[in-house]
């Protein structure tokens, strides 16, 4: 575990930061345009006396008149003198109530602000509806959760559009598993169906009318899978446009469908990936693997040596997740497309805060929390090296320490939660180890022994 030591406090900053780091300017003391003393001088230009007045005559109105302005020009400089005494004074006092209150100290900021650019209304749009998913307020559902999230990140996707095709998958398996005769009572029977209609080519004429439906499989993309170039790779709405997805768009879809279907499965977790499960009839767990088309077992799962004990323990892998749940990771989903137009914000914050509310069992929730509160960090320490303020000013910050606390905390909750990253090689080769011979023949007794359950 990194450890945070007070000498990391101010470097942590030293490298470039992201242009979500406002510029703030030192308020400066007011200036005055002060007229020093001697600055008013006695006129000049001499008056000129009309030739018949003698300028030695004694007692003359000259004379009078040049004791007069001397007299004059030294009431002004004395005021003058004044004056600036006056204003050396009230600066003098204002600094020391400044120096006093603290209030001349560098006015830190202790929030994060990203590109001023528009869009965010939709991200607090969808996350009302979702926040009033979870609340109860409004009505759970997985097609309107996942369309609000993918919807916030580009606009341009059309709600009817999304629904329809739903509706016309919907249709079709509902089709086939009319023609089949299965049991809808029947959970193993129901989950097998929609199984086959992402592992098979299924045909079938629609109750009504005389044309023939056709589904064909959908495959695993193997292109950017992680969406880090672009994050349509991850979303359900692609897969649906082009019949490829991964290990979140491919489960998220199979949960829409069975929802819509009445038939009851969930999402599960293990270390960068998710899939299905599903209890039989008995109470008997079955994983299936969307990303394979194959029926596997807890120890494939735990094959791939990056799932600790405490993780299991602490119900973050292998744990089947409720539909709350579910709504509550697509609020994280939302987060984490925030975070790709905008940077992070408090709108992260509020994410991490509400699925953490929601009870949701997920490692993308700690991870968030503690992204956004290390980026606060740094922001904090930039402004910090920036006004040559000390090691000691930061121990007084309160706020500063909070921010920091908060980083450790996160820290190490994700640590005693029995993360483990797992490199992007290791991942493929895990999931690579399903076509694997021993892989194969397990998946063909899952798939025997549903089957003879059918029957």
């Amino acid at each position: 575990m990194v450890r945070l030591t007070w000498h990391i406090l101010f470097t942590l900053c030293s490298g470039v930061l992201t242009a979500q780091t406002p510029v703030i300017e030192l308020p400066q003391p007011a200036k005055f345009n002060v007229v020093r003393s001697g600055a008013f001088q006695a006129p000049t230009h001499k008056v000129q006396l009309p030739a018949s007045v003698p300028r030695n005559y004694p007692g003359s109105i000259l004379d009078q008149y040049d004791q007069s302005r001397l007299e004059r020009d030294r009431r002004i400089r004395e005021e003058v003198d004044r004056y600036i005494e006056n204003q050396r004074k009230q600066r003098e006092a204002l600094d020391k109530a400044l120096i006093e209150t603290g209030l001349n100290k560098p006015v830190i900021s202790y929030e994060l602000r990203g590109p001023a650019i528009p869009g965010r209304e939709r991200y607090y749009t969808a996350y009302d509806e979702l926040a009033g998913m979870i609340a109860g307020t409004i009505q759970p559902n997985l097609k309107r959760a996942v369309f609000l999230y993918e919807n916030a990140f580009d606009p341009s996707l059309d709600w009817n559009w999304y629904q329809n095709s739903i509706d016309k998958m919907v249709r079709h398996i509902g089709a086939v598993m009319q023609s089949q005769d299965i049991n809808k009572n029947d959970p193993v029977s129901m989950n097998m169906a929609l199984f086959r209609f992402f592992t098979d080519t299924l045909s079938v004429e629609l109750p009504g009318t005389e044309r023939l439906s056709t589904s064909y499989p959908l495959f695993y993309d193997f292109e950017d899978y992680w969406g880090h170039e672009d994050l349509h790779k991850q979303f359900v709405s692609k897969l649906m446009r082009n019949g490829t997805g991964q290990c979140h768009s491919l489960p998220l879809l199979y949960l829409i469908l069975a929802e819509e279907l009445g038939i009851d499965a969930h999402l599960a977790f293990s270390p960068s990936h998710s899939y299905i499960k599903f209890q039989d009839g008995i109470g008997n767990w079955h994983n299936i693997e969307l990303t394979n088309h194959a029926l596997t077992s807890d120890q494939f799962v735990t094959y791939s040596g990056y799932i600790k004990s405490e993780a299991m323990m602490n119900r973050v892998y292998m744990h089947p997740l409720s539909k709350k749940d579910v709504v509550a990771q697509t609020v994280m989903d939302l987060a984490g497309a925030y975070v790709r137009q905008f940077g992070y914000e408090k709108f992260v914050a509020n994410c991490t805060g509400l699925a953490i509310d929601a009870g949701l069992k997920s490692m993308s929730v700690p991870q968030y929390h503690f992204n956004y509160h290390l980026t606060l960090l740094r922001h904090v320490l930039k402004q910090y090296r920036e006004y040559g303020l000390t090691d000691a000013d930061f121990r007084k910050d309160k706020n500063a320490m909070l921010i920091y606390s908060q980083v450790v905390g996160a820290e190490k909750h994700i640590e005693n939660q029995g993360y483990v990253d797992m490199p992007a090689d290791q991942y493929e080769r895990w999931l690579g180890s399903v076509q694997e011979e021993s892989r194969k023949q397990e998946h063909r007794n899952k798939l025997r022994q549903l089957t003879g359950q059918i029957e």
